[in-house]
């Protein structure tokens, strides 16, 4: 049978950032024995839906407005418990009277949701909308602040592993001003970003490119002398993660400098969330990464090794007192 989700009462608040987060995740993986059950509900003594099991699927339906297929399980009991045991049981007792202990893929078959694929790209569409809202607002936050307004730490103490006059790349740009510290040191400069900011004056020797690294990079082999990256590296699974440090060896040129500055599991900020997994956490807003020396050069194996350590540092963090970002320096095997 198929429901408004409106009409069903959640068990448990189910609305929540990261729930969507986590699904949007596992479809992006393929990990679809991962994702969430179909939703399972019973009506209370009044006559109201309520939710049992797949809170997940009926919140992005929700969001979506459509209808979702759901199985009506017959009970009863008349109330939900508040407790979580209680509901962990419930769970486990309507699972076993279904006889639904497949793979979480077959369960979204089951509940008729054969579709699924489409309408997660429903979805993204409405997630993507969200993100670069995200984005925005950040943007136009650190625009007021002073630190914005000079080259940060970690382009100051780059510079001098860039050879004269050659080619950067920045990914993650920002509000550009470490592209324009490059530039003012004689080098050209690819500054990229997923949102452009409009209201930029940049140097000739600055151009400005739309890129969503999570993407291929729309870039040629071997064509930078240089990649520098602050602070945006740290926004992706495992293997987006691995794929986005594949192709900035691949348009690197032979001999090139890679130079990166990442979050730290020294972060105090790495202890107040939830873990996903390899120290993957969602976070206020969105998911982070958090790094390591080891897993630096972990993900960094294909360049030699100029400089590791956990001892990078912004004027944002230092203002909070965090001194301990990862920063790595490194250089394409000629």
């Amino acid at each position: 049978m198929k429901v408004n989700p409106k009409s069903i009462a959640p068990s448990q608040d189910f609305l929540k950032e990261k729930t969507i987060k986590y699904i949007i995740a596992c479809v992006n993986q393929k990990k679809y024995h991962e994702l969430p059950p179909a939703p399972i509900i019973r009506e209370d003594s009044s006559g109201k839906y309520v939710a049992i099991d797949g809170h997940n699927l009926i919140a992005v339906m929700g969001y979506l407005g459509e209808d979702v297929e759901v199985h009506l399980a017959k009970s009863n009991t008349d109330g939900l418990d508040d407790t979580t045991a209680a509901n962990r049981q419930r769970n486990k007792d309507l699972l076993q009277k279904f006889d639904l202990c497949l793979t979480e893929r077959d369960r979204v078959k089951i509940a008729g949701v054969e579709a699924f694929d489409d309408l997660v790209d429903k979805y993204r569409t409405v997630f993507d909308e969200a993100e670069n809202q995200y984005w925005s607002d950040k943007r136009d936050s650190y625009a007021v602040s002073g630190w914005s307004k000079k080259p940060s730490i970690f382009a100051k103490s780059v510079i001098d592993y860039f050879d004269d006059h050659k080619k950067i790349l920045e990914l993650g740009a920002g509000l550009g001003q470490d592209s324009i510290f490059f530039a003012s040191k004689d080098h050209h400069v690819v500054s990229t970003d997923k949102i452009l900011s409009t209201d930029l004056q940049l140097p000739s020797s600055v151009v400005r490119h739309k890129v969503d690294i999570a993407n291929q990079f729309p870039y040629s082999n071997d064509e930078f002398d240089g990649v520098y990256c602050h602070l945006a590296l740290h926004y992706f699974d495992l293997d987006k993660t691995s794929a986005i440090f594949a192709e900035i060896y691949r348009v690197l040129k032979p001999g090139g400098i890679f130079a990166f500055l990442v979050n730290s599991t020294n972060d105090p900020e790495y202890s107040n969330h939830e873990n996903l997994k390899d120290d993957f956490l969602i976070t206020d807003g969105t998911t982070k990464r958090f790094f390591t020396p080891k897993t630096a050069k972990k993900f960094a194996k294909k360049f030699e090794v100029i400089l590791c350590d956990d001892e990078g540092e912004t004027y944002k963090d230092n203002a909070k007192g965090v001194t301990n970002l990862v920063r790595f320096i490194g250089r394409k095997p000629r």
